[in-house]
Formats: structure tokens, sequence, C-alpha cells
């Protein structure tokens, strides 16, 4: 009933291999490795360590205030913070909108909630001990309008310069 139309091909011989092959002739067949886009920042043990501070939930503030002038851990920092007020944001808007369901469907939201923004931060604090900076596509923009500097004068009371910002000092 069915007949194909189109017509066979012979299968080409195939060159027999060696039944052993060496190290030497399987590099297209060795898993490749990842290598990262971004090159690792040039940071020290201290500074690995505040940032990755920073990602637990509002001790991104300690980091800012220990460590005001390393621009690796102001990121991580800004990062940190970022997560935990969107999740904290979240959490709200979750307990409002969804307040006349029943509470296990709450709970679950809210759940889903703590595990997304706990693996961000996960993320973010394997990533700083790493020495890399963190780029994710919706929460770097964000984190990196966050006003670190306004932040850190207000806790150490030291107002920091905006190096974007030029200088023009008046003369009396």
């Amino acid at each position: 009933m069915f007949q194909d139309t189109q017509q066979t091909q012979q299968p080409q011989p195939q060159p027999q291999q060696p039944a052993e092959q060496t190290p030497q002739q399987q590099p297209a067949q060795a898993p490749a490795v990842v290598q990262p886009q971004v090159p690792p920042v040039k940071t020290t043990q201290e500074e690995r360590i505040w940032a990755a501070i920073g990602y637990i939930a509002f001790l991104g503030l300690l980091t800012l205030a220990m460590m005001p002038k390393s621009e690796f851990c102001k990121k991580h920092a800004a990062h940190g913070l970022t997560i935990f007020c969107i999740w904290f944001i979240a959490l709200f808007v979750v307990l409002i909108l969804f307040w006349p369901f029943p509470a296990v469907i709450v709970s679950l939201l809210e759940g889903l909630l703590f595990l997304g923004s706990a693996g961000l931060g996960i993320l973010g604090i394997l990533k700083s001990i790493q020495s890399y900076e963190m780029n994710i596509p919706v929460l770097t923009p964000i984190a990196m309008k966050f006003p670190v500097n306004a932040i850190i004068g207000t806790i150490t009371g030291k107002v920091t310069e905006n190096p974007q910002e030029p200088q023009n000092p008046q003369k009396p």
C-alpha cells in the first residue's frame, strides 16, 4: 500500500578503527570543559569572605560598612541586598494578593519564593568565593542601581565620593 519513492543509498564503507585507542587519538571524545566567560577578579581572601557574607539576608549592610572601598564587595553586597529586597517585597505581594486562597497555596508560593531567593543567594556566595562577579540578566541591572555609596555614608558617617560625578571645588 505505502511505497517508498526514495532510492535507497548504499552505506559508505567506514574505515576500521583499531581495537585499542591511545589517549592521543581520543581528544574529540573527551568531555569539554566549560570555560568561564569573564575571568576572575583579583581579590584578597578578606574581600571574598565579606562578599559572601553580603548574600546572607540583610548582612550586605555589614559588608558595606566593613569594606567600603572594595568595588568587588560593593557589587556583591548590592546583589545580596537586591535579592533580599525582592524576596521581602514578593512575600508581602503574595500575602496580599492570595489572602482569600487556602493557606496551603499561599505557603507553597512563599516556599517557592524562598527557594528561588535562597538559590540565587547560594549562587552568589559560590561566585564571590571563586572571585567572579555576578551577571544575572534581570537582577544585575537592578543591583547596579542600588545606592551603595549612600548606604555606606549613612552607616559609616562618611560621605563617599561618586567617581562618576565630576568634582568642582568652589573657591571662597
